[in-house]
């Protein structure tokens, strides 16, 4: 049997923020990072399915403050504040703090402050996907 191994790598502003190097075939990746920038004074959603409880590193990161909710726009299941310019948020599941996400994921809404031109928001998770979870 063979088993795909890969290497993924996030680097911000020339800073390694999320390295992987065993990445298999049952590893997960939902990414959104797009080079379109999103309507300031709006909502977009993004369809970006992941399992919560398997994530294994999330990288959330905006050049340009927004705010990130999860699975709705009016309810969300969580709220991210992001800053611009502010240092990514990094979580891997060897660390001792909860991840900031609580529940599964099956879309994005990025809210764009008014004011705001454009916004740029990055998400990188790499997740468990192996049968049975």
């Amino acid at each position: 049997m063979q088993t795909l191994k890969s290497h993924f790598e996030v680097v911000l502003n020339g800073q390694t923020v999320l390295q992987m190097d065993k990445l298999t075939s049952n590893s997960g990746l939902a990414i959104y990072d797009e080079d379109t920038a999103l309507p300031a004074n709006a909502t977009t959603q993004v369809v970006l399915p992941f399992p919560v409880a398997n994530i294994k590193q999330l990288v959330i990161f905006s050049e340009i403050g927004c705010t990130i909710k999860t699975n709705s726009s009016g309810s969300p299941a969580n709220t991210i504040v992001l800053t611009g310019g502010a240092p990514p948020i990094v979580w891997t599941n060897d660390k001792p703090e909860a991840c900031p996400l609580t529940t599964d994921v099956t879309s994005i809404y990025f809210v764009v402050a008014n004011g705001v031109t454009t916004c740029k928001p990055k998400i990188y998770v790499v997740y468990d996907a192996s049968p049975g979870f």
